[in-house]
């Protein structure tokens, strides 16, 4: 019986593993910069978006604020009686003993 597998056929399919090997080494390095690249790429946008919610929240305790110190003005008494009790509430709360 002759042996059907010739040494070209050997060499060839050795070939194309070196070169799937090749291959598979580009894709991974590929890949690994693609990802670094989304990761980068999402920390700005988490960035940019966190900057954003910031100034909002800061315009709207501004306008808090204001909201907040023209009621004081009109009605001094009852938020001096607001100020009192939520500080008597909350001392009560955190009490240690």
């Amino acid at each position: 019986m002759e042996n059907p597998i010739k040494k070209s056929d050997v060499d060839a399919l050795m070939a194309d593993v070196e070169r799937l090997k090749k291959d598979l080494a580009r894709a991974m390095e590929h890949l690994k910069s693609g990802a670094v690249n989304s990761a980068s790429n999402l920390a700005e946008d988490m960035t940019d978006e966190a900057l954003a919610i910031y100034k909002t929240m800061a315009k709207k305790s501004q306008v808090a604020t204001k909201a907040l110190g023209k009621q004081v003005e009109e009605q001094p008494i009852t938020s001096i009686l607001i100020a009192f009790t939520a500080g008597f509430f909350l001392s009560r709360l955190t009490d240690r003993r």
